[in-house]
């Protein structure tokens, strides 16, 4: 028999008794197929795979969904590098608003839904302003103003026949120039109510005089102080009702306590802004009450646990947070440690730039752990005192504040007006630097801090 002969008569038998191939030589994997079980990893398309991956290294905060949000407006070049630039510890930092002109905060407000329309926006306490750099957000500050009847201010503002000859043209334009303009107000708007009993000065303004506001360009106001309660409860949710109509946010005070703490948000050079209000005055008798579970007033600090909450929900929910507090003792230029105390515990809990009022007059600047502390911005406009004051502007961009200048003002004979002068501006930064530690002030009012 031949060799031929021999495999074929192999093949024969094998059929006859009915083996198979398989029970020899095992199909090549490629061939099994378990419909019913999971792939194991080392089966998952390299597409898979890598799908995967990608999930695992989202950050905590970022899901899938957002990403594939994130995908569908602005590409898979944009997801691609987003997604490569993930770290155990980042999110893709200042990547978002480099690539998106949107920060992660922005980002995430759009992709819930609620900057949908302005309305929606505000049910939510943000407010939508165009700035005039998309990379960058300028905010300016002053301290009291007051429209309340009464007293000097206002008689100069009905006989000169109005705001603009009392807050002149210089400063307007100085003010309209920001982006976010932000004012303590000092008074309540109202027709209602009666003066607390035993308060000294009380202040009460017509509801029309906040037109001024719109006039001056005021972008949100603070009602945490010890004057917007004057008049009692109703005048108080008389000035709520009254800046709501006119399109004014406010902070600091509110119809309770959970709306007395709530921040202001700005969207602005695709950042989220949020600005957080409270009153540490009174110290002693306390006319002023704070807002309650049922009951409206302001967001004090006697126990600062509310405050410093709100100020890290604050930081959880936006890019950059300034907290404007009403503190100080009256007539003193000088900042105190309990004043000190407080706005490092702001710090600590998120609040990257501390605005303070109250004392009438200006107070120094410090900075804590790279964060400026601006104590007090003085009387802007709200008596007949020739005293220093000034706008506070800040610039903030994606990477945070990168810069703050001090812009002096004068009030003098019941008007507040820039200080153009060279020699006089010049004595204005000497003389806050005399009032502040661990600063210099540029000759462009530029402020930096010393080394530390």
């Amino acid at each position: 028999m031949n060799r031929n002969r021999f495999f074929i008569l192999i093949a024969i038998l094998m059929l006859l008794t009915g083996c198979t191939r398989s029970s020899f030589l095992p199909l090549p994997s490629t061939y099994v197929t378990t419909p019913d079980r999971a792939a194991s990893p080392s089966q998952t398309s390299p597409a898979s795979q890598e799908s995967k991956a990608e999930t695992n290294r989202l950050p905590e905060g970022i899901s899938e969904d957002f990403m594939a949000f994130i995908k569908s407006q602005y590409g898979t070049s944009v997801y691609d590098r987003l997604t490569a630039s993930f770290q155990p510890d980042s999110d893709g930092g200042g990547l978002w608003h480099e690539l998106t002109g949107s920060s992660l905060s922005v980002l995430k407000d759009r992709y819930s839904g609620i900057l949908n329309s302005p309305d929606t926006a505000r049910s939510h306490r943000i407010w939508l302003k165009e700035s005039s750099d998309p990379n960058q957000v300028v905010l300016s500050f002053a301290g009291d103003i007051s429209f309340a009847d009464g007293y000097a201010n206002m008689s100069a503002y009905h006989t000169r026949g109005g705001i603009d000859s009392c807050i002149l043209p210089n400063v307007r334009a100085r003010m309209a120039a920001a982006d976010i303009m932000m004012i303590n107000n000092e008074f309540c708007y109202s027709r209602r109510g009666a003066p607390l009993t035993g308060k000294s000065f009380t202040f009460r303004a017509d509801p029309s005089m906040v037109q001024n506001l719109n006039s001056l360009s005021v972008d949100l106001v603070s009602l945490a102080n010890n004057h917007v309660y004057d008049y009692g409860p109703e005048a108080l949710l008389d000035t709520l009702d009254t800046l709501s109509g006119a399109g004014i946010p406010y902070a600091g005070a509110g119809r309770n306590i959970e709306e007395a703490k709530e921040p202001v948000y700005f969207i602005s050079g695709g950042m989220k802004i949020s600005f957080v209000c409270a009153t540490q005055i009174e110290r002693s008798i306390r006319f002023t009450k704070e807002a309650g579970t049922d009951s409206p007033g302001v967001l004090r600090t006697d126990n600062p646990d509310l405050y410093l909450a709100a100020v890290e929900k604050a930081k959880s929910d936006s890019d950059f947070v300034v907290a404007f507090i009403h503190w100080g003792t009256e007539g003193t230029n000088y900042f105190e440690e309990d004043q000190q105390h407080l706005a490092r515990q702001l710090i600590n809990h998120g609040a990257g730039l501390v605005i303070g009022c109250h004392p009438h007059v200006l107070q120094g600047i410090e900075y804590y752990q790279g964060v400026p502390i601006v104590y007090s911005l003085g009387n802007f406009w709200f008596n007949s005192r020739t005293i220093p004051t000034g706008l506070m502007e800040a610039v903030i961009t994606p990477s945070g504040l990168n810069k703050l200048q001090f812009i002096p003002c004068i009030q003098e004979n019941c008007s507040t007006d820039l200080v153009v002068s060279p020699d006089k501006k010049q004595k204005a930064f000497q003389f806050m630097e005399q009032l502040s530690s661990s600063i210099t002030i540029d000759t462009e009012g530029i402020i930096h801090p010393l080394p530390e």
